[in-house]
């Protein structure tokens, strides 16, 4: 079914979420019938908290350090599950997904890649995101309108903060490596060599440094068709800015504080992201 919202972006509801208008419901309903195998690597996000950041990331180690050809995309050796479906996916190690955990069927001996950002800063790219892609008919959306549907949960793959409950009873478990978008900004050296020995791959400092200057934001501009297909004309790059802080510029004192009294209620998340809300 086709959201009929005019002023919100247009999506699909599937299973009760909001999906782009891309996807097929076939394709989405088989990816809840899939089953990772043990060799499967998932990585797990809500949208806009480093998903294509760290497929790349996943993509270099995998291939000691050397790019992403340029006649592919990254989609095309890290599929999206709900998206590509199970079918598709069945052939590749490395997946990405934006679903619930409790969607999800778990393996213990799979490998979970769980990455999570700040919602202030969230919010702000998934605005940007949403007005860039013409089907979702929102270029002339407004902060303001996007986040009321955010802070309610009415945006693609439902609420933020639902998302992050679903996999946090996970977090600690062996299988699963977590970080936050922060952290990878800001100590990005230290999470590769972590993320390395997570999937027991083996570098050394020449891979590694080959890793670095490939997943740089500098390095996935130069060539933004690898990660995301084409975007409306004028309309932010799909790899905008990737800093933290950029809330600031966007939110209102009220819309702060309604995103802080929801993070509240969540003690993890105040403690990941207390020095930058």
């Amino acid at each position: 079914m086709v959201s009929m919202d005019i002023r919100g972006p247009k999506h699909l509801i599937c299973h009760g979420y909001m999906m782009p208008l891309t996807f097929s419901p076939d394709n989405f309903d088989s990816a809840l019938e899939f089953h990772p195998k043990a060799n499967t690597v998932f990585i797990g996000t809500y949208p806009k908290c480093g998903t294509t950041w760290m497929q790349n990331i996943v993509y270099l180690l995998q291939h000691n350090g050397e790019p992403l050809p340029s006649h592919l995309k990254i989609s095309d050796e890290i599929p999206w599950l709900e998206k590509n479906g199970s079918t598709y996916c069945e052939n590749h190690v490395a997946l990405k997904t934006h679903l619930p955990l409790h969607l999800l069927n778990w393996n213990d001996q799979a490998k979970y890649i769980v990455v999570a950002r700040n919602p202030k800063d969230c919010c702000v790219s998934y605005y940007h995101h949403t007005r860039g892609f013409a089907f979702y008919d929102y270029a002339h959306g407004t902060f303001d309108d996007f986040f009321r549907r955010f802070i309610n949960g009415e945006v693609g793959y439902g609420d933020f903060f639902d998302h992050f409950v679903s996999w946090q009873s996970r977090l600690n478990d062996r299988n699963v490596f977590f970080c936050t978008y922060e952290q990878l900004i800001c100590d990005t050296k230290e999470i590769v060599k972590r993320l390395a020995l997570f999937l027991e791959i083996k570098i050394d400092d020449n891979i590694l440094e080959k890793v670095l200057q490939y997943s740089s934001l500098q390095a996935m501009q130069t060539d933004l068709q690898r990660w995301s297909i084409e975007r409306s004309k004028d309309m932010p790059k799909f790899i905008r800015k990737g800093e933290i802080g950029d809330w600031h510029n966007y939110f209102n004192e009220e819309q702060s504080k309604l995103i802080d009294m929801k993070v509240e209620q969540f003690p993890l998340m105040k403690t990941l992201w207390a020095k930058y809300m």
